[in-house]
């Protein structure tokens, strides 16, 4: 959503306001502190409407006017009383205590730099002394005003200065603290929007209120993401969606996908924004009203399309309702509807989806196909905290899938399949290159994941030096691909007992037996650690009910029930460790 008018503003504020009048907070609910260099009576408000419109339950407190640095500093504030969950701060170029003189030397100048990003690491140094907070810091918006007009490009202006600031403030972060654009975000409005200066001078607002909805929502959508919410899919229609006409009535030749065309590049350049998606993990899948055969034929026949049919992970073009395909496709990937994104120029098609499917996320398309790329970008569906090269090479791995399918039908019985499968696994304590992929896994499973504990990298960090930790991960790789690390595991030493704090595993790899392959080390390095028993938790949530029945199917005996949590334990002296149809290797997968 874009949110630019007064309108807009005020409908938002109206439902943050109902909602706020009426809201229960649960005991067990995130708490959000928010600090801002000016006013921020309405910002938390709104924030906890997102949130709560994308079912997460929070609770803002807003902290004290102007007390960036007050606060962070004093640790008698009510930020360290709070012990918030998450913090939110929202600053402001006047912040800076001091900027380059006219024509500072180069030296200088790069000492002044480095005093500003001190002060910052000494500011994230201190809220780190509250224990497992998460921590959502914004970046300068650089006012439209310029010292030197056109030259103000020159190193020494307060404009170039800002934007060295900002790069160095993305580089110097520590890894639980994430850096929010609010500079893009006052250029996507642009400048004399976002800084409405007599708001400032009369109520200290940074930036205009109109576009508080927009940064309330940019912020919701990063701590869903720290939170294992993302969206991995994106699903197309084709006619008029990818290329103009119907390709069913004028032929793969005759659709409207030529740059030589106005109308033509608008498609063409949608499908260049598309494939740089693809590019960074998101998967792309076809869903049309169409004959298979004729839907496919532009991708494979027509020299002016950008997307290939190599391009696409799942094709459905068929004469069933888009509801029943989206739901194939999505049991095909193995995802939930809820890491989808559905993109189709028909106002029914979107109407029926956002009935029947809810948790899918449905763009609203405009009718000019030159606004295709500006309306998916403002959406932003797709936004991420750290990308790594497990994420790169989903789309390969997805396709791949389709290749073993081929293999699992040929094969006498499944049994059959995962041996001819090949499935190599590595079992092996974590390094600290492994970090940000254990933390990314840890808190983006959610069907594999028997206790749904979401750790930052400080936190894994801190657990890797513990003597009583120990953190395992799990690489896999088969005949079509290397998965890199699928599966992590945390144990902790309590005396003879190992507690198995997480166990979660990719969804790329479920029900190929990993986990007897997982659960065999799992007894193996709880011995080396001296324990002869292992204790496990199920907490049971609306996706993890696959696990629901593990602990028993591995001999554990349940200890106590208590609402949703399943306590289980195990003797391990004389238990038998096996891998399944998984073959070890005991160095690196290639």
């Amino acid at each position: 959503m874009y949110y630019n008018t007064s309108e807009d503003y005020i409908e938002i504020i109206h439902a943050a306001r109902k909602r706020r009048r009426c809201a229960e907070y649960k005991n067990n609910c995130k708490k959000i502190y928010l600090l801002s260099s000016g006013s921020i009576q309405y910002f938390g408000m709104v924030l906890e409407y997102f949130l709560y419109e994308h079912g997460i339950s929070v609770r803002v407190v807003e902290g004290s006017y102007d007390g960036i640095r007050a606060e962070i500093l004093d640790e008698e504030s009510a930020l360290y009383k709070e012990k918030p969950d998450i913090l939110v701060v929202l600053p402001y170029y006047r912040d800076i205590l001091a900027y380059p003189e006219p024509f500072m030397e180069e030296e200088k100048l790069n000492q002044l730099e480095e005093d500003t990003i001190e002060t910052f690491k000494i500011l994230w140094d201190n809220v780190n002394k509250i224990e497992n907070i998460s921590v959502f810091w914004g970046n300068y918006a650089i006012p439209y005003e310029r010292q030197f007009s056109n030259l103000d490009q020159i190193k020494s202006s307060k404009k170039s200065f800002l934007r060295r600031i900002n790069d160095r403030l993305f580089q110097a972060a520590p890894s639980n603290v994430n850096i929010l654009d609010l500079e893009y975000l006052s250029s996507l409005v642009g400048k004399e929007n976002w800084f409405d200066y007599k708001d400032y001078y009369l109520h200290k607002s940074t930036v205009s209120p109109m576009y508080l909805p927009l940064i309330a929502e940019t912020v919701s959508k990063s701590i869903e993401c720290s939170l294992g919410r993302v969206k991995k899919c994106l699903v197309l229609d084709l006619d008029n969606t990818l290329w103009g006409g119907v390709v069913a009535e004028t032929g793969y030749d005759g659709i409207t996908i030529d740059q030589n065309t106005p109308l033509g590049e608008a498609y063409y350049d949608f499908q260049r924004y598309i494939k740089a998606l693809s590019q960074r993990g998101i998967i792309l899948a076809i869903c049309s009203k169409n004959d298979k055969e004729v839907a496919m034929e532009p991708f494979e026949k027509n020299p002016n399309m950008f997307l290939k049919l190599s391009d696409i992970t799942v094709f459905y073009a068929n004469w069933q309702d888009k509801v029943t395909n989206i739901k194939h496709i999505a049991e095909e990937l193995n995802i939930g509807t809820d890491s989808m994104v559905f993109f189709d120029d028909n106002p029914a098609e979107r109407k029926l989806v956002r009935e029947y499917l809810p948790m899918v996320q449905v763009i609203e398309v405009p009718e000019d196909p030159a606004d295709y790329v500006k309306v998916l970008e403002k959406a932003s569906p797709f936004e991420v905290l750290e990308i790594t090269k497990e994420d790169m090479g989903r789309t390969d791995s997805y396709v791949n899938n389709q290749k073993r399918k081929l293999l699992e039908q040929s094969s006498v019985n499944y049994d059959s399949y995962l041996k001819e499968l090949s499935m190599i696994g590595l079992c092996k304590e974590i390094d600290k290159t492994d970090i940000p992929r254990f933390v990314q896994l840890i808190n983006k499973s959610n069907q594999f994941n028997l206790r749904t504990q979401r750790y930052n990298q400080e936190q894994i960090e801190h657990l890797y030096q513990e003597n009583d930790s120990c953190l395992l991960k799990i690489e896999l790789s088969d005949i079509f691909t290397n998965y890199g690390i699928i599966s992590c595991i945390i144990m902790k030493k309590n005396g003879t007992d190992c507690f198995l704090d997480t166990w979660v595993m990719s969804c790329r790899v479920l029900k190929r037996k990993v986990e007897i392959f997982a659960f065999g080390k799992i007894v193996e390095y709880a011995k080396k650690m001296g324990c002869t028993s292992i204790t496990g938790e199920y907490i049971r949530t609306e996706k993890n009910k696959l696990t629901e029945d593990l602990f028993p199917s591995l001999g554990f005996v349940v200890m106590g029930k208590h609402e949703d949590t399943t306590v289980y334990k195990l003797d391990i002296e004389h238990v038998q460790i096996e891998h399944g149809p998984i073959q070890e290797k005991n160095d690196q997968i290639k």
